[in-house]
């Protein structure tokens, strides 16, 4: 979840996303895919994308994240 949110945070741009969790570029994309695979929500599309945010930032407000 930390690497979803980040990506999110840095616009989607693996490279910034990668620099600011000290990972490689790789294992961010690899992180992404796996959110995709065990949720179904695909960040390419609009509607998944905004309701990851919505999630992710309901996860924030509510003390969990």
């Amino acid at each position: 979840m930390e690497t979803v949110k980040a990506f999110l945070v840095h616009n989607r741009r693996i490279d910034e996303t990668a620099r600011a969790l000290f990972l490689h570029r790789n294992t961010v994309r690899n992180r992404v895919a796996r959110f995709g695979a065990l949720t179904g929500l695909d960040l390419e599309v609009t509607d998944d994308l905004v309701l990851t945010w919505w999630m992710l930032g309901r996860e924030l407000d509510s003390g969990d994240g």
